[in-house]
């Protein structure tokens, strides 16, 4: 009789332990996910993705960052860096990987690379590159499923004074992402996306201070563009402004 006792309660303990697993299962199927696009200042320890992340604890996160990616040129010879060619393989990945969860934003933001010397008779291609881009990711499964809010974010200003900063590789590429950040707007304007500017604010307040090398942003400048991401993402629906500052 005890030994019928004992393997009863082992049973329900272990039935109450399956409860408990179903239900974390289900407590992260019903989150929300933010996939981000980003190049190599979304891809470091300290990037705008992971501060993003830790911003909105009760969002998952899906960051997909590359160092050297283009919205829509053939960077350092490598097709795999061009977004326009990449970007229907990385939402047919991200399909798999919400595993039933929602698909709530979709934040891009780069473009310093297409700013590039090496590209800089082709700034003229900015943005029918980035609207092909973007009506590639519309017209993915996990777009056409879920419908999420696309976010617009400007690339950065570059600090062209800074001692490292390599002029071979990026010299006037602050005036010609001055020229994509209004393409950005204006593509974001017809296709009612959400727009952040923070390429003016960086460009009055923070660019001289805040990169390794002119290109790349230190840990100040990513926590302020993941909080004016964050901003757009917990606010309510009406409240989700395109402002510029």
């Amino acid at each position: 009789m005890k030994k019928i006792l004992l393997f009863a309660t082992l049973l329900s303990a272990l039935a109450i332990v399956a409860d408990c697993a179903d239900c974390r299962a289900q407590e992260n199927n019903d989150k929300k996910v933010v996939l981000t696009l980003g190049d190599s200042n979304g891809s470091f320890k300290w990037s705008w993705p992971v501060m993003l992340k830790n911003l909105i604890p009760e969002m998952d996160f899906i960051n997909n960052s590359e160092s050297g990616r283009t919205i829509g040129q053939t960077n350092l010879g490598r097709e795999s860096l061009n977004g326009c060619l990449i970007i229907d393989g990385i939402m047919e990945d991200v399909n798999k990987q919400l595993a039933g969860r929602d698909l709530e934003f979709i934040v891009v933001c780069f473009g310093t690379n297409d700013a590039k010397v090496d590209f800089k008779d082709k700034t003229a291609e900015f943005k029918g590159n980035l609207e092909t881009f973007l009506t590639k990711i519309e017209n993915s499964a996990a777009y056409k499923q879920h419908k999420p809010q696309i976010i617009l974010v400007t690339p950065f200003p570059m600090d062209e004074n800074h001692e490292k900063f390599i002029a071979a590789k990026y010299e006037g590429g602050t005036e010609r992402i001055g020229g994509f950040c209004k393409d950005m707007e204006a593509v974001a304007a017809e296709r009612g996306y959400i727009f952040v500017d923070v390429y003016k604010h960086m460009m009055i307040n923070m660019i001289n201070k805040g990169t390794t090398d002119g290109v790349h942003i230190m840990p100040e400048l990513s926590a302020y563009v993941a909080g004016r991401i964050g901003a757009q993402i917990t606010a309510p629906v009406a409240s989700r402004s395109s402002s510029p500052l």
